[in-house]
């Protein structure tokens, strides 16, 4: 093989390994935003629980700061009062 044609081979490999670069860059980038859009803060659950907890006492609220300030995710948390109403025979809809 001439030096000509490694060279243009060369070149051939970096800009596909470019253009991967790029590509992945840009997936990268909307997969975050995606994540980002989908991620919950506590102000979301506490509005689903209060939207739910019709009682005057607001207990599931109070159930979720309570494990909130024991250690628990928010996720988890929701979780476990979610799971609560559902054993007290309280109906529950996300």
């Amino acid at each position: 093989m001439n030096k000509k044609k490694n060279g243009d081979i060369l070149v051939f490999l970096l800009t596909c390994f470019s253009i991967g670069l790029i590509a992945g860059s840009i997936n990268r980038k909307n997969f975050n935003k995606i994540k980002q859009n989908n991620y919950l803060t506590i102000e979301n659950y506490l509005n689903r629980l209060v939207e739910f907890d019709l009682t005057p006492q607001q207990s599931a609220s109070d159930l979720f700061f309570d494990l909130m300030s024991s250690g628990f995710n928010p996720q988890t948390a929701f979780d476990m009062v979610k799971e609560e109403c559902i054993d007290a025979g309280e109906k529950f809809y996300d």
